[in-house]
């Protein structure tokens, strides 16, 4: 499999376990009190359900080259913004 195509597969994933889990979601997660206000940025969505998403390129993680959203038109794509340490 090519990298972006293994990162897919890693980020359906983790989607469908999280609708498995048979929990609301609703907003966003409680925020630990211990987190320092300047590391919020948080913003309401900038597109609608429906809308077209703004196109952006992001460099593989791993090797040369890049991918941007616009050359997946058509295509199922999830995005997961997430740290993970």
């Amino acid at each position: 499999m090519t990298v972006p195509r293994l990162a897919l597969v890693a980020a359906l994933s983790l989607a469908s376990a999280a609708c498995a889990s048979q929990r609301p979601v609703s907003g966003r997660p409680p925020i630990p009190p211990s987190v320092p206000k300047e590391f919020l940025h948080f913003t309401d969505a900038a597109v609608e359900a429906g809308q077209v998403a703004p196109d952006f390129t992001l460099p593989y993680s791993v090797g040369e080259g890049s991918l941007t959203l616009s050359s997946l038109r058509g295509k199922p794509v999830v995005l997961v913004f997430a740290s993970h340490t």
